[in-house]
């Protein structure tokens, strides 16, 4: 019994390692390694989020009112497309003042584009809270934001009219499109003088002097297989002489038929000024089912397609 209580003692006292201590030993270099990865995550998520000017308080949230600002809002081309000629048509663009004082707008052409209006609201910028709409724990990247526009100032035709700096700016512009224009229209350049802060904006519009129409409607005289001659009519305002190529708008395959079977040939026309009625070849497959179909043709003068016209057919059984 007394040797037993002497090992026992020697033991106790001994500095051996038993795979106890051995575990323990690695348990606490595991947690410091983990504490120090999560230091160096944290780290490094914090200085992301201070270079992207976000807050890094409160546990571990993001303001939504910290995520950057509202983004500017810059001037969209005035773009007037395809008119007639001699009509008369509106367009608008809008942007944020780059500066205080007074803003004002020049045209390029009097004639053709006249400044109509130049108008101010004052921008009052709020965010919209969607953590009701997210899962539990989730975040938004980027904030949502409702923009709310109050009238503050307006004058009728180029200005100048006060404005301060961040207001929204809104300047409407008129066209009175002339007989005609080069076949890529008229594009020209809107100058703002905001405080001396020079902005250009494209501003463009082109005469559309030649369109189709189909003569009459084609009622059942056509069947599977078969060609069509259709008259079309080709209305040329003004303009020099020209040629027009006539082709299917919607894509044919090698043997000139869109997927429905039915198609159009070619054809050039030499136009001058006022009406020239051409005869327009429709083609059917034989595997065409008989229905009513509208065929879109277009028409190219200049280098440019113009107006699209739909020719009607009728194919029977």
């Amino acid at each position: 019994m007394n040797i037993t209580a002497n090992n026992t003692n020697t033991n106790n006292n001994s500095s051996s390692t038993t795979p106890s201590d051995i575990n323990v030993a690695a348990s606490s270099r595991t947690a410091r390694r983990a504490r120090v990865r999560r230091h160096s995550m944290t780290a490094g998520l914090a200085a992301t989020l201070i270079a992207l000017g976000c807050s890094t308080t409160g546990a571990g949230a993001v303001a939504p009112t910290t995520l950057g600002q509202p983004p500017v809002v810059t001037a969209t081309p005035f773009r007037f497309g395809d008119v007639d000629p001699g009509a008369t048509g509106t367009a608008t663009t809008t942007f944020d003042a780059l500066a205080s004082g007074p803003l004002s707008v020049t045209s390029p052409d009097p004639a053709v584009f006249t400044v109509s209006s130049i108008s101010s609201s004052i921008v009052t910028t709020t965010v919209v809270d969607t953590s009701g709409d997210l899962r539990p724990g989730a975040r938004t990247t980027k904030p949502l934001y409702s923009t709310t526009l109050t009238p503050d100032g307006w004058v009728s035709g180029s200005g100048p009219l006060i404005v301060t700096k961040g207001e929204r700016i809104k300047v409407t512009m008129s066209v009175s499109a002339p007989a005609t224009t080069p076949p890529a229209g008229l594009n020209e350049v809107v100058t703002v003088n905001d405080a001396g802060a020079i902005t250009s904006i494209p501003v463009s519009v082109r005469v559309i002097s030649i369109w189709a129409e189909q003569a009459h409607f084609v009622n059942g005289n056509i069947h599977p297989g078969q060609t069509l001659t259709v008259p079309l009519v080709i209305h040329y305002v003004s303009g020099p002489d020209t040629d027009v190529v006539i082709d299917s708008l919607i894509p044919i395959d090698m043997y000139g038929f869109t997927k429905y079977g039915v198609g159009t040939d070619p054809l050039t026309v030499h136009v001058t000024n006022g009406d020239t009625v051409v005869p327009l070849t429709i083609v059917t497959s034989k595997q065409t089912q008989a229905d009513d179909y509208g065929l879109y043709v277009r028409m190219t003068a200049f280098g440019t397609a113009s107006k699209v016209t739909t020719v009607h057919v009728r194919v029977t059984p």
